[in-house]
């Protein structure tokens, strides 16, 4: 079998452009901030954990003075 020069210069040519476009989108990703996650709570979630919270403190102010 035999390997012509033009067929090495070929795949290194094209091994070159794969890096490059490797590391461009290596840079790309890198500037790109991510979103931020945003939580939001509904008013009877943030109700029912004030209650838990009073419950929790009620219930501790209990035990202690036993």
């Amino acid at each position: 079998m035999t390997i012509n020069p033009f067929q090495i210069n070929g795949v290194a040519n094209v091994y070159n452009k794969f890096l490059k476009q490797r590391i461009n989108n290596l840079l790309e990703t890198e500037q790109k901030e991510e979103p931020q996650d945003v939580v939001s709570i509904s008013a009877e979630a943030k109700k029912r954990s004030i209650i838990n919270q009073a419950k929790e403190e009620v219930l501790k102010t209990i035990k202690e003075s036993e």
